[in-house]
């Protein structure tokens, strides 16, 4: 049987072969694997004809209409390029999607996936969870025709927005206006040492402003040196490394009154197991390493400053 339906301003003939409804008997989900499997539903798809002609779609509540032109909304919102290919029941099924059982909502589910179709594309015509669809299609194994088909319907898609677009313009100029500050603080030597100190000893990973060091003068200058160049109001963190068989509360104890940072807090320490005893030079306070927290922005102008100091000493990038 078919239907006519107005979409936009184009009116469709679709042809609609539905797939049986699913049955109530002990072999419930036997028969209904049978039953959508594709060498039974290879064929079915959705035949379609565009004209300029416009129809009056009948009906009353929410009709075929209602739904293709919801799902041609979405086609255009999440960059698919044409309707999903449905058949008559399935249709049925998803207009009364809210009122099916659940095992009904996960029969629904598989057979959209039997048809070929990616979680996408099913998430978009009923209301479900991508881990649930997957738990309810784990045992479902797509053909080689329908792989293909998916990631050509991928390829045709717009593409994904680029969400840390405004992050990156972020960076680029909080590293700009690093660099424009070295006039105004290359002759300032606490300025110099610190970020000579930073540049041997500080943390190299991204977005991670920290320093580990087992002298607490070097400690208390890049405490000093962050706040009074980088962020007035910083917060730090301590951990310590220890030996086995240190006094892990007496270290404790003794950084944070060397360093100055008697509210800082702890995270966990770190013990290194004993060795083979070879080693006679145990430090008895262990090393400490002393982080900033929320230092994302912090840690791009520290490591400007490196680079631009670099190129200053004529020493180039980092790797060359």
């Amino acid at each position: 049987m078919s239907y006519t339906r107005e979409v936009s301003h184009f009116r469709c003939l679709v042809g609609l072969v539905g797939l049986e409804p699913t049955t109530s008997c002990s072999q419930s989900t036997r028969a209904t694997k049978l039953r959508h499997s594709p060498s039974r539903t290879q064929g079915n798809s959705v035949r379609c004809v565009v004209t300029d002609a416009k129809a009056s779609p009948p009906g009353q509540g929410r009709s075929l209409t209602s739904i293709w032109q919801a799902r041609m909304t979405s086609v255009t919102r999440s960059g698919y390029v044409r309707p999903m290919e449905l058949q008559g029941e399935t249709l049925a099924r998803i207009e009364r999607y809210e009122s099916l059982s659940r095992r009904e909502k996960s029969e629904l589910g598989r057979g959209l996936r039997r048809l070929g179709h990616s979680y996408g594309e099913i998430m978009d015509l009923i209301p479900v969870k991508k881990s649930t669809l997957a738990t309810w299609c784990r045992d479902i194994e797509l053909t080689e025709e329908q792989t293909a088909a998916i990631t050509a319907r991928s390829r045709e898609t717009a593409k994904v927005p680029d969400t840390q677009r405004r992050r990156r313009a972020e960076v680029v100029e909080i590293r700009r206006m690093a660099r424009s500050r070295f006039e105004d603080l290359r002759n300032d030597p606490v300025w110099v040492a610190g970020t000579v100190l930073y540049w041997g000893e500080g943390g190299k990973t991204r977005n991670d402003l920290k320093l580990a060091n087992s002298d607490p003068r070097a400690l208390r200058l890049f405490v000093h040196w962050t706040r009074k160049y980088l962020n007035p109001e910083a917060d730090f963190s301590i951990q310590l490394h220890l030996h086995e068989g240190n006094d892990e509360v007496a270290a404790r104890d003794f950084w944070r009154r060397e360093i100055g940072l008697p509210e800082a807090n702890f995270f966990k320490s770190y013990i290194k197991p004993h060795g083979t005893g070879h080693r006679k030079n145990r430090l008895p306070q262990g090393v400490c390493s002393v982080k900033v927290r929320r230092c994302s922005d912090a840690w791009h102008v520290a490591m400007e400053w490196v680079d631009v100091l670099a190129d200053q000493l004529g020493l180039g990038s980092a790797g060359n």
